[in-house]
Parts: C-alpha cells; sequence; structure tokens
C-alpha cells in the first residue's frame, strides 16, 4: 500500500480505466463490461471533461511489459506502473444550463479493482479528490450522480440512468458515511414488462381522438419539433445519444409539445427488448391533467406493438410522489435503488488541512 501513489489522468491511460471496471465489483453489480473504445467514447471524449478530475492510484511495483502482444490486453501505463483504481468528479449545470458551475462539486465514480488493500485504496482515491475540490476554493460535494450532475457515466452504465450509488453496493456507502457524508437524496429504478396493450380511460380516448397526438421517433425531423422542446446546452453536449429518440405530446390545434418522454435501446436479445425511458417532462401549465401518465401509456403500446416481450425502465425520485402514484398505477415494479450523498466542509481548505478534516471527524 505503501508504494501505490496518485496521479491525474494521462491519455495512455483509457486501456487501464477500462480493466480496472471490469475487475472491479462493478462488474457484478450493473452486469456487463465496458470496453476501452467504448469507455472512451462516453466518458473522455465528453466535452466537459478535465483530466484533472480524474485521479488514478498506481501501483509502481508492476510494469507492463512493452511488447505488442502484452500492450493488447494490459491494464498498464507504460511509464509508471499497473492503474489499480480510479476517481472522478465534476460539475453539474449553471442555473441557465449554458455551461458547469463550480462552486459545488461532484464525485462521479469511484472505482478500485478486487484486490486485498481496495478499502484503503478507496478511501486514499476520496480524498484525493476531496483536495483536488479543495484546491478549486470547494467546499460543498456530493457523491453519486444522478440527472442533470456530473453525468459522464449515463450511458456507460446500462441502466436507464444513473440513480446515485446503489444501496446493494458493498463499498462506497459505508466509506462515505465513515468519512462525513450524509444521505441527502434517494431515487428508484422501476421496471415494467409490457405483455398487453394497456387499455385507454374513455376520457383518454376522447382526447386523444379530438385534442392530441403522439409523435413517435423518426416521424418527425429534428428541427419540427426539438426546437420547441426545453433543452439546454449542457443536456445537449452531455445526453445527445440519450436524446436522439423522443415520444412528444402534442397539441393538435396548435402543433406545440407539452409532454414528452426520452427513449434508449438498453439491449436486446431474441426474446425480448430492453429499453430506458429519460426524463419524463410535462409542461407546468399541462401538469395534473394526467398527461404524464397518458403519454406512458401511448410510448409503452407503441413498444409493445414494435418489439417482442419488451421491458421498460425509469428513474423516479423518492420525493416525487406524484410520479410514483402514476408509475404504480403501471404495474412498474422496483428494481434498484441508489442514494446521493453530500459533505459540507466549515470553510474551503488546504491539501494538508484537508486530510486533517477527514482524520479528525472519523
Amino acid at each position: 500500500m505503501n508504494n501505490i501513489f496518485y496521479r491525474p489522468f494521462l491519455n495512455m491511460d483509457s486501456r487501464a480505466l477500462a480493466k480496472v471496471w471490469n475487475e472491479s465489483s462493478y462488474l457484478s453489480l450493473y452486469g456487463h463490461e465496458i470496453s476501452e473504445n467504448k469507455f472512451d467514447e462516453l466518458v473522455l471524449s465528453n466535452l466537459f471533461f478535465d483530466p484533472r478530475h480524474l485521479i488514478v492510484a498506481v501501483d509502481p511495483t508492476s510494469r507492463a511489459v512493452p511488447s505488442h502482444s502484452a500492450a493488447v490486453n494490459t491494464a498498464f501505463s507504460l511509464s509508471d506502473g499497473e492503474i489499480i483504481g480510479f476517481v472522478h468528479g465534476g460539475f453539474g449545470p449553471n442555473k441557465t444550463g449554458t455551461g458547469p458551475d463550480q462552486s459545488v462539486g461532484y464525485i462521479a465514480q469511484l472505482v478500485v479493482k478486487n484486490r486485498d488493500d481496495q478499502d484503503e485504496i478507496r478511501e486514499k482515491l476520496l480524498h484525493e479528490m476531496e483536495k483536488t475540490f479543495a484546491q478549486m476554493g470547494i467546499s460543498h460535494i456530493y457523491a453519486g450522480s444522478v440527472y442533470p450532475n456530473a453525468p459522464f457515466y449515463s450511458s456507460v452504465i446500462q441502466g436507464c440512468e444513473l440513480n446515485g450509488i446503489l444501496e446493494k453496493d458493498p463499498h462506497l456507502p459505508k466509506l462515505l458515511t465513515q468519512n462525513g457524508y450524509v444521505l441527502v437524496g434517494t431515487h428508484h429504478i422501476f421496471r415494467f414488462r409490457v405483455r398487453r396493450r394497456i387499455e385507454l380511460d374513455f376520457y383518454d380516448e376522447l382526447r386523444i381522438q379530438d385534442e392530441l397526438d403522439l409523435i413517435y421517433p423518426d416521424q418527425y425531423e429534428t428541427d419540427d419539433y426539438e426546437h420547441l422542446i426545453q433543452t439546454t446546452c449542457w443536456e445537449n453536449c452531455f445526453y445527445s445519444q440519450m436524446w436522439q429518440k423522443r415520444f412528444i405530446l402534442v397539441e393538435r390545434a396548435t402543433r406545440t409539445p407539452i409532454a414528452w418522454v426520452g427513449i434508449r435501446r438498453l439491449k436486446e436479445t431474441f426474446a425480448s427488448s430492453h429499453f430506458g425511458l429519460h426524463q419524463l417532462f410535462v409542461k407546468e401549465e399541462h401538469r395534473q391533467k394526467g398527461n404524464a401518465k397518458l403519454l406512458l401509456k401511448l410510448v409503452l403500446n407503441e413498444i409493445q406493438r414494435q418489439y417482442p416481450n419488451p421491458t421498460v425502465e425509469l428513474q423516479i425520485p423518492a420525493v416525487n410522489l406524484p410520479a410514483l402514484h402514476t408509475f404504480s398505477g403501471l404495474d412498474f415494479n422496483l428494481t434498484s435503488t441508489g442514494n446521493v450523498y453530500a459533505r459540507k466542509f466549515s470553510e474551503a481548505v488546504n491539501d494538508d488541512s484537508l486530510q486533517n478534516s477527514v482524520s479528525d471527524e472519523n
């Protein structure tokens, strides 16, 4: 443990980071591997990616063999040893959604390979991320990413969205609470297996006949409706792949969108198709009128019409009681729960005092 050191990300590290992910507890938690190319595409190529906020743990006692055949599957940086873990921080959007708000830090990911000293490395990476934020004058830090904050890994983890740190994670909840973090938010992932058409009630049938239209993905050009939907530069940068398809509920008379939901294909097998729904949104003046539930019924019916045995999932904050009521009425089942943690230091601190602050509180 004493030989392990910590440094910012270097361009040569991408293969090693993917391998760390694949040799960590995340593989069993989320059930899939990530390739170097996908990691580079979905995380490192992000417009707001800053290598100073991705910190790696390096074991210098292990070094790569600099031959072509050995380098193909290695977890090594050829310069200084084996990368055994990393922590990735970032920022949420500012109020206008035009860029990052660098007054609050978010820890988006903390991953360490399965090894005997992984708990010590994990805690050291946490402190290194805290020190990096402290050097920027940041004293308020969140751990656990949910939309729209620090969303680097939303496309890497093949769920509908990040929902914070999973309650079943065997490491991070304990690590954070032992280091002064408190639970500040809970998010649920619900899943629905569509096996039959969902019947609309009489009122919904009338509205569809007389007032509303459902616009399907691929039925419209991007500029036809996208410019009318309330998205920001931040969403377009971070969620372009997730938002590339939307179902849109529009008023027939004005052709104005009143509600929409994004859809993403998560995985497909011969027997079934798996979809994630993203950021169901109803304009404020059209809420409390059953529009969210109507939109979901229409979307689920359309998915069921096109695909055999589809499964659909989405994320709901625990505090969103109307949404929880809507989905429970559609027989969605809770599949996982994630939490967001936060810690606020009394003042912005330097490297040494931050380490002391963390140690003194525990």
